[in-house]
């Protein structure tokens, strides 16, 4: 895809793919920041466990977004075809 120009197809897919990949990690960090809210007691810890989601969190999104587009990419090419 990085030789591949950019069209009106593939910034759909990307702007698609990203939804998808925000909401999977904001729905991390939501669950996370309540769950740890409630159920630990120590202060560092949750800390620790909120920064630890969030990270993980960019690195998935990172990762899920070119993977999303390539595969919404591969079923609008097809479809077309």
């Amino acid at each position: 895809m990085n030789h591949e120009k950019i069209d009106e197809r593939l910034k759909n897919n990307f702007s698609k793919a990203q939804r998808y990949g925000y909401r999977v990690v904001m729905g991390m960090i939501f669950l996370t920041v309540i769950l740890s809210a409630r159920f630990t007691g120590n202060y560092k810890m949750t800390l620790m466990v909120q920064t630890t989601v969030i990270c993980l969190g960019i690195a998935v999104t990172f990762i899920l977004v070119p993977m999303l587009t390539y595969y919404f990419d591969k079923a609008t090419f097809t479809n077309k075809k």
